[in-house]
Formats: C-alpha cells, structure tokens, sequence
C-alpha cells in the first residue's frame, strides 16, 4: 500500500517509464503529459494522502458571474482587435496580491518594473483571477478573456476520436491504477477534454504570439500552459519560467528523473527552455530534464524588497505562525491540536492559503482550532511582515517556509502528508518536527 507522497511519485515515474507514457502519441499531441499534474492530485485524494484539490471550486453563482465577466471584458477589452507588438510577452501568475494599494502578481512586478526602467517593449497576457481582474489596465496589460471565451467555443467543435491502440494504452494505464493503488479514474474522458482544450489553446496563442511577435516569453508555472509552450515552440520563441514554489525532487510538475541518465537528458514536449530558480539549492534537488545551463539563478525580487521594507520591525518570541496548505488542512490543524501542550504557550497566527479563505470552515480540526483562545485565522495579510515580528513558523512543505528563513524565523514542521518534499530541508537546516 502507498502511504505517502513520496512512494506515490517513485510510483508514477515507475508507471512513466514503463509505458513510455511521455510520448504516448494522440492525434500530434502527448496527452499524458496534459493531464499528469492534476492526475497525481487525484489520485493522492483519493488515496487520503491530501484532503482535497489545492483550489475551491466554484459555485454556481461564481461560475455565472465569472461568466458574465468574461463575456465583458471580451466585449470591451479584446485582445484579437487591439494591436500590440513587443519583444518580450509576460504570462503571470493569476493569483494577485494586494500591496501598497495595488494588486500585483508578487513573481513578475518587479521584473516588470525593471524592463520599464530600462525601457524594453513588453507586454503582460493577464488571466482573470476568481473571474474578476484586480489589477490596473495599463498599456502594458491585455487581457485574455476573449482567448477564454473563444477556446469554449472552438472547443465544442474539435472531435477526438481514439484508435484502438490508444484506447487499449488508457485502459492500460486505468487498469495499473486499480490494481496496484485500486483507484478508479476514467481517463478516457479526462484525455478528452485535455486534447480538445490544448487544441483549441494552441491555435489561438498562434495566433496572438504572430500578432505581437516577441522574441521571449516568459511564464509562472508552466504546467497548464502547454499550448502556450507548444505554440512558442513551434515559433522559435525562447519560453522562459519563474520560480513560484517549492520545486522539490517529489513535484510532479517538473521533475522526470528516468529522463536523466548518464550526462543525457530527455526534455519532454511542452517543458519550457529556461527555468529561473531561486538559489543554488534548488538545482541540488530537483530533477528537471534540461540542460544545467539553463537552469539559472534569478533572485526572488519581490523577497528581497520586503526584507528591507520590514527590516526595522522587532520580533515577539510568543508570535508563532502556522502556513495552511489546501491539501492538507485537516492534518495541519490535527497535528497542532495533538501536541496542543507545546502550542497552547504562544499568539498562534494561522495564515490561510487563499484557496482555503472561502472553504477554511470546513475543515472540523480547523474549527475546532478556531475556538481556542491564542489562536486567530488570518486570511489576506501580509505575510513578510508577519515574519518580520514572529519568531518562529509551523507548516509542512509551503513556500512560506524558505521565505521564513530569510526573516530568521526559526522553522518547526508537521509530520504529515507531504513532509517528503522537506527531505533535503531537513538534512540542511535540522528543523524541529512534531
């Protein structure tokens, strides 16, 4: 029986390399590698090993809303009949942060502040985040609800149809999946829909990249925007990918250790050219199948000017923060209340992922934690500072947690699902763990 993360990733790549499932061919696109990512979330929910998908889903009235707003902006900013051209094309993060008044994507603001001051032609395709656009329309922003819009429609007439032979590969993959893990997934239709959306994506990020021309694109997390890829690819324009999260040898959104042997590496199609990491660490544990030089050292900007912002702040040694994780939230909150006897003595500062800020009550441990006096559920703060006057920070894999250390916060981990990914942390930093 797999039991965690880690024996369920060594089991994916084993899975991966014995059906060569990278290049399983379907219609000239690879559709293991569109659905790989939020297959192993699947799967590790329904084997109990995260609680559940990292994001909320949306209601009904969210979904219509959301609509309504893409149909607006398409309306009134659409990005096929405004004319652009520039060298260099920003895909950010969608998910924004309110700072000094203004939302920004904390992975790309300063470099793209940079390429202002230096006067280099850019322009940023912004998804809409939670439905709605939060930051400020500029010359530099378009907006890609109309690609949205236009990928529902096209997507209605891309039929896909499977030989026999492919279908025998996706009930093969189904079947290993029963019998070794006796997890039901139908990913006959999962395929399908993956295939229709990369198709309709790539024709119309074609035709948006020969409409600005650049020669870069840069990009934040690169798994979901294969189309993207493939499109830049297939135009000779260099794709290069921020950093924006822990990346450990266990994430399945980078990391293809049977693709790298003996000094040769095998980059699957859709994988960017360049990857921007953080510091030397990352490159010591990760398995990303490109070549080490274009695995380069670009500071985490946003970091490193908060660190100066905040530097003059004290801190408290009763101020311990918790970083919640969506997946996990239920096992977070258990494992505090457990060892309650060591937690009761400090101003308990529970920072909610923002995937959890609508969902956070459901969680009976988190609830229950709720209650207790010195513990107070934060949502939208401002993380860097509560760092700047907390001593220590509890969490399990987040990012958060090497944020933390350039605060000199002292780190405590949670033994829980997902504690895999610290391997490497805690052979080098030795943190205490409940």
């Amino acid at each position: 029986m797999i039991s965690t993360i880690k024996e369920l990733t060594n089991y994916f790549w084993e899975l991966e390399e014995k059906l060569d499932l990278v290049n399983f061919n379907i219609d000239n696109t690879k559709p293991y590698l569109l659905i790989r990512q939020p297959l192993f979330i699947d799967v590790a929910v329904k084997l109990g090993l995260f609680n559940s998908p990292p994001h909320k889903r949306l209601s009904k009235k969210e979904k219509f809303l959301k609509g309504f707003n893409l149909l607006f902006n398409s309306m009134f900013h659409n990005t096929f009949i405004e004319s652009y051209k520039a060298d260099i094309l920003i895909h950010p993060h969608e998910r924004v942060k309110k700072i000094d008044g203004e939302y920004v994507d904390i992975y790309t603001h300063y470099f793209e502040k940079e390429l202002i001051e230096k006067n280099v032609n850019f322009i940023e395709l912004e998804k809409p985040f939670l439905g709605k656009h939060y930051k400020i329309k500029t010359k530099y922003r378009i907006y890609e609800d109309f690609l949205i819009l236009l990928r529902y429609l096209i997507k209605i007439f891309i039929k896909v149809k499977f030989s026999k032979k492919q279908l025998e590969k996706i009930k093969e993959i189904e079947k290993f999946l029963k019998k070794d893990l006796n997890v039901e997934i139908d990913l006959v239709d999962k395929i399908k829909d993956a295939i229709k959306t990369f198709k309709a994506d790539y024709v119309l990020y074609k035709i948006i990249l020969k409409k600005i021309n650049p020669q870069k694109v840069y990009l934040v997390v690169s798994y979901g925007k294969q189309a993207l890829i493939k499109a830049c690819k297939d135009l000779n324009i260099e794709v290069i990918e921020f950093q924006h999260g822990t990346i450990f040898s266990y994430h399945m959104g980078y990391n293809f250790p049977y693709l790298i042997k003996n000094n040769n590496i095998i980059t699957p199609e859709y994988f960017p050219d360049k990857i921007l990491i953080w510091s030397e660490f990352w490159k010591k544990v990760t398995f990303i199948p490109i070549p080490e030089e274009k695995i380069e050292i670009f500071p985490f900007l946003f970091l490193n000017r908060y660190k100066d912002k905040y530097k003059h702040l004290k801190k408290d040694a009763k101020n311990l923060i918790v970083i919640s994780q969506g997946t996990i939230t239920d096992e977070i909150a258990s494992k505090i209340i457990d060892n309650w006897d060591y937690f009761k003595n400090f101003n308990i500062l529970y920072k909610l992922h923002p995937g959890e800020y609508e969902k956070w009550q459901n969680s009976k441990n988190l609830l229950k934690l709720s209650k207790y006096g010195n513990v107070n559920i934060l949502k939208d703060e401002d993380l860097y500072k509560l760092f700047s006057i907390s001593k220590y920070v509890v969490g399990v894999y987040s990012t958060a947690i090497f944020e933390a250390l350039e605060f000199n916060c002292e780190i405590i981990l949670l033994n829980v699902s997902g504690i895999e990914y610290m391997e490497d942390f805690i052979k080098i930093y030795n943190p205490k763990i409940f």
